[in-house]
């Protein structure tokens, strides 16, 4: 069975160095689809606005966060690996060591042509006449033998030598062949490993983007619970008023007015405590836009969510396209994938009838249960996504209705105030009201625009956890 090695390292220490938050993401952004993510570099440009708009969030967190960054250069890294280049080198060994093993070959069969010569030679010698040529000399005829074998030792051991490097050239080139077969082979786990983690890095990004998209909105929110703490300021000072005068006219005891101050004391501390928490948010979120964190921004409105917006809404076409977005889903189904293919090593390598094989068989059909299991979890998720738009866009309406209801009895008391038929404290008590009517709205509008986010982050991008 392949190991895996090179790919997973490379991809375990990549996933390592980043990290990313969950929440929604921005509807408004194009979607980019899990199974090929568009992935470019953006270029930053670091500055500070006073003013900062929604729909700027994503374009600046892409941008400057330091997070995204950290991701984009961890893939170009990957990205960088050349396995042809390593694949050409081993594949110029090859060639280099094959043509020295072609010239011993060649060595070798001259040197054997040789030694059958030779034999030939000394057969010719030994089997011709006797007689020396020159009677005088009889030791003639042993000098030329003494020649042929001492030839034919030399080049015995020639061919000898030849034939052990050949043979070491050989068991080279097989290691080599050996290894080049498992660097393609790693070469193609590499290039899944890459595709996988380039997904995988699409999807945190985009929940990185959701993250500060989802801060700005909850600034907004505490930036509203304050302003009602300022007018319940305004109301609880004239409740002080009123006991003061009432402490006066005897119709209290100190230890009742002391509470209402202490009351009004608290409401002071809360309200301190509440504009530093909110600078401290707007710290972080211009910190992570890239910018000066002064924490002195002013946040715009949220984009109005429309009737048409969550009419255009359509269960079935958008869960298809919310379950190709899902990184969750790809990954259950590449579990499955790689699963497969364990089990289809395990038979080839160790048979159908061994314990290799139905391990894997086993975790193969692990894999097929995660995977159902991941697709329910989605749809339900997906489903409490879609069922939200309804009420809050009933809720809203109501709000609204409401609203207008408070807005036409504030201007009533405003003209019986005009005509001495009614109390200035009666007065602020119906503006209070209709302020009460107008948060409430707001709330609603915040509400609305969380559920349409929610659902549009799920068909974009596959995100349903921060929904459900």
């Amino acid at each position: 069975m392949i190991k895996k090695t090179i790919a997973a390292g490379l991809a375990c220490s990549l996933l390592l160095s980043v990290s990313a938050m969950a929440a929604p993401t921005q509807f408004s952004t194009a979607p980019q689809s899990v199974v090929d993510p568009a992935w470019k570099t953006i270029t930053p440009s670091i500055s500070t606005s006073t003013t900062l708009s929604y729909s700027l969030i994503d374009g600046k967190v892409r941008a400057n966060n330091l997070a995204v960054k950290s991701m984009e250069a961890s893939m170009k890294s990957m990205e960088a690996m050349d396995w042809d280049e390593i694949i050409d080198e081993i594949e110029d060994n090859i060639d280099r060591l094959e043509d020295q093993l072609a010239v011993l070959k060649a060595a070798n069969q001259a040197g054997a042509n040789a030694q059958a010569q030779i034999k030939q030679a000394a057969g010719e010698t030994g089997g011709g006449t006797t007689t020396p040529t020159d009677p005088s000399d009889p030791t003639g005829m042993m000098g030329q033998i003494e020649e042929i074998v001492e030839g034919a030792i030399k080049e015995s051991m020639a061919q000898m030598q030849a034939q052990q490097m050949a043979a070491t050239l050989q068991s080279t080139i097989e290691s080599l062949e050996t290894q080049l077969e498992d660097i393609k082979e790693q070469k193609e786990d590499y290039k899944k490993t890459v595709a996988d983690t380039k997904v995988q890095f699409a999807s945190l990004i985009n929940q990185t983007v959701a993250g500060i998209q989802s801060l700005y909105v909850s600034i907004l929110s505490y930036e509203d619970q304050l302003t009602a703490l300022k007018e319940s300021q305004a109301a609880v000072q004239r409740m002080v008023d009123q006991m003061e005068l009432r402490y006066q006219l005897g119709q209290i005891s100190r230890l009742t007015l002391q509470q209402v101050r202490n009351s009004y004391d608290a409401l002071l501390v809360g309200l301190d405590s509440m504009e530093n928490g909110i600078t401290f948010m707007k710290s972080s979120l211009q910190s992570q836009l890239g910018e000066e964190p002064t924490g002195q921004v002013t946040l715009t409105a949220l984009p109005e969510v429309s009737a048409a917006d969550i009419s255009a809404a359509s269960y079935s076409s958008d869960l298809d396209k919310a379950k190709a977005a899902s990184y969750d889903l790809y990954s259950a189904r590449r579990g499955v994938e790689d699963a497969k293919d364990d089990m289809d090593d395990a038979r080839r390598e160790n048979g159908k009838n061994s314990y290799q094989y139905k391990m894997a068989e086993h975790s193969h059909q692990a894999a097929q249960y995660q995977e159902q299991s991941a697709i329910q979890s989605f749809e339900l998720s997906f489903l409490n996504l879609f069922n939200a738009l309804a009420p809050a866009q009933t809720a809203l309406e109501t709000a609204q209705t409401t609203l207008d209801y408070e807005e036409q009895m504030y201007k009533v008391a405003e003209l019986k105030y005009q005509l001495g038929n009614l109390s200035a404290h009666a007065l602020a008590d119906a503006k209070d009201t209709y302020e009460n009517a107008k948060r409430d709205y707001k709330a609603a509008e915040s509400d609305l625009f969380t559920a349409w986010t929610s659902y549009r982050n799920a068909v974009d991008y596959g995100l349903v956890t921060s929904g459900t």
